[in-house]
């Protein structure tokens, strides 16, 4: 109840008393879980009013509350997103993409809400910064990859194939955009298939494809 409160809150532009009532339902909340729900609800709300950089930290502490390790110093960001990345490469040697498409569904509920607040992180660090950007796809991804996936895997996948784009691998980030809209294609989710058939519309797949394929896509995204 305090949560909806918060909410309510913050979109009537009450600042204060949101911030008043996070804290009464943080206080009340034991289990982690609940903790990082809360931390991710304050991220997606001070997004909506613009407050990105509050925005971000929320989403760390989340995080955090998740077992996550939080970067820290000058270039920490940066340092895990090439992490992350090698990661990724060397979890890649060892199957195929197209397995992704037969891996089971990610049951630990944990793990669901890790990608939930790496997916809503990603929104808001597209406004301030391309390294959190990045990094926050790429760890999506390879939840996806160690845990199975979800319906936000259709989306991690077309964030790690714009990284492949900015990295200078144009043919890689095609291909795994055809298996983040395959993927998303599995899903009866219209605000991820949205925010895929965009990503792929503007970008990834304007790659090797005519610019007209992406006119529908744009159109329903």
């Amino acid at each position: 109840l305090h949560a909806e409160l918060c909410e309510c809150a913050f979109l009537a532009g009450d600042i204060a008393e949101a911030e008043a009532l996070f804290a009464t339902a943080s206080a009340r909340a034991h289990a982690p879980g609940d903790r990082a729900h809360l931390h991710n609800l304050r991220m997606v709300l001070y997004a909506t009013v613009g407050k990105y950089h509050e925005a971000l930290d929320a989403g760390w502490a989340a995080l955090a509350l998740l077992g996550v390790t939080v970067p820290s110093g000058p270039g920490g960001h940066a340092a895990q997103m090439e992490a992350e990345l090698a990661k990724a490469q060397a979890m890649l040697a060892e199957r195929t993409p197209e397995s992704l498409l037969d891996a089971p569904e990610i049951a630990d509920p944990e793990r669901r809400l890790e990608m939930k607040v790496l997916m809503d992180m990603s929104c808001t660090a597209y406004f301030v910064d391309p390294v959190q950007f990045a990094l926050t796809g790429v760890r999506a991804f390879n939840l996806s990859l160690e845990h199975g996936y979800m319906d936000l895997s259709a989306y991690a996948c077309m964030l790690y194939a714009l990284s492949l784009q900015v990295f200078g691998k144009p043919r890689e980030a095609y291909h795994f955009g055809e298996i983040g809209l395959a993927l998303c294609a599995r899903w009866n989710s219209p605000h991820v298939e949205a925010k895929v058939l965009c990503s792929a519309a503007s970008s990834v797949m304007t790659l090797f494809e005519p610019l007209r394929a992406s006119i529908p896509r744009a159109a329903r995204g």
